[in-house]
């Protein structure tokens, strides 16, 4: 009988154990997550010190970038840029209410603010931009939107310059390729301007070889025996 009893209370130790840690490893999990993310986060915005970035100021903008003297809400002076200007990346600080996440930054003349961090730059499973509108050359741009530079306005005009020039040089290439013809054969399909397709689709029969080459989701060039019969598009 006593036996009985003492196997009982360590079944009841055990189990009740099991049931503590499995509880606590899922609180420490989830923790330690956060943690992880918080610490790529922090990582992101250390890399980012000293940063430069230019700005061109857009007064058409239907928003303008707004840049804070300080985080104590609207007792804060709140200014525009009415010049060009840059400035460098030297910290970052949550607002009183620890909701939205800034950037102090300095410009030339050694005065300081601060400027809205991206919403999105807090998602540590991806590299974000640290402001919302920052543009580089590539993307597309619009009137509308005052931009934070990532290079100067003249490193700029001459990257958008260069990848004009090249889409030009590229478009000039491919028209002098030409387009594809009845009675082509493989390779000289390969060469035009049609290029090497995405898919092939063979059969084989006592008729001979017929091949379907697939461009995208609705052009098609159809070749029987090694030679373009029609095609579609």
């Amino acid at each position: 009988m006593i036996l009985r009893s003492v196997i009982f209370t360590v079944t009841l130790l055990l189990a009740n154990s099991s049931a503590n840690a499995q509880y606590a490893s899922v609180v420490e999990s989830e923790a330690a997550r956060k943690s992880s993310e918080e610490v790529k986060v922090d990582a992101a915005r250390a890399a980012l010190l000293n940063a430069q970035f230019w700005v061109v100021p857009n007064p058409k903008a239907s928003s303008r970038l707004t840049f804070r003297e300080g985080l104590k809400g609207g007792s804060d002076a709140e200014f525009v840029l009415t010049e060009p200007s840059t400035f460098k990346v030297v910290g970052f600080a949550p607002d009183e209410y620890k909701i939205y996440h800034y950037v102090l930054i300095e410009f030339p003349d050694g005065k300081r603010a601060y400027l809205a961090e991206s919403n999105s730059f807090d998602d540590g499973s991806k590299k974000n931009d640290l402001f919302a509108d920052i543009y580089t050359p590539g993307k597309p741009r619009y009137d509308f939107i005052e931009y934070i530079l990532t290079a100067s306005p003249e490193d700029v005009r001459l990257a958008e310059k260069t990848m004009r020039t090249k889409a030009t040089a590229a478009a000039t290439a491919w028209k002098a390729r030409g387009g594809v013809s009845i009675g082509m054969t493989p390779g000289q399909v390969r060469a035009s301007n049609w290029g090497k397709p995405d898919k092939i689709n063979r059969s084989t029969g006592s008729y001979g070889v017929h091949e379907q080459w697939v461009y995208g989701s609705n052009s098609y060039i159809y070749l029987e025996n090694g030679f373009v019969r029609s095609i579609q598009n």
